[in-house]
């Protein structure tokens, strides 16, 4: 499962290393990149199953207000600045984007813009089935506090998490 998908480069390269029958999710936010991810990735996942799902990951299901900004890996959910708009997007916990694929057991590649806090604070137990995980983690603001990066790190600790390596703010983990 790839939670923040953008362009699709990541995502080939995940298809690229994936078993013949493997399930690919890419899930996206922005409105304005799910055609072309989807056209990216479907040469790179023949014998797999690939699907590419338009939400934002959040605390809850719904909609969500997503922040559209100049380049690609600034849109999020917050608060714009002057040159940003806002779209309305489906918002969906990542608890029921698995249970709408199906998926139990899941590898994790995330780099959603300070929005895994949604997993990691409100539901870690989501995360017991996942094998391994990189995610790039970001400050962000949790039920008005401000949450470092090291907070959201020791979250997936407390989760049963082990960091396997970590290069600034993306950090390698696997299940203890």
């Amino acid at each position: 499962m790839e939670l923040g998908s953008s362009l699709g480069v990541t995502t080939a390269h995940i298809a690229t290393v994936m078993a013949p029958g493997g399930h690919l999710i890419c899930v996206e936010a922005n409105p304005e990149l799910i055609r072309g991810l989807a056209e990216r990735v479907a040469p790179r996942t023949a014998g797999l199953q690939c699907e590419v799902i338009h939400a934002a990951v959040t605390r809850h299901c719904g909609a969500a207000e997503l922040v559209i900004a100049g380049e690609t890996v600034g849109s999020r959910i917050g608060a714009p600045r002057p040159d940003e708009s806002i779209v309305p997007v489906p918002a969906l916990t990542l608890r029921e984007i698995l249970r709408r694929t199906n998926v139990c057991e899941f590898d994790l590649v995330s780099d959603i813009e300070g929005a895994e806090a949604a997993f990691l604070l409100d539901d870690p137990g989501v995360l017991s089935k996942r094998g391994r995980a990189i995610i790039e983690f970001h400050e962000t603001v949790a039920d008005g506090h401000m949450v470092s990066v090291f907070d959201l790190i020791e979250a997936a600790v407390t989760a049963g998490l082990r960091v396997v390596s970590r290069h600034g703010p993306v950090v390698a983990l696997s299940r203890s």
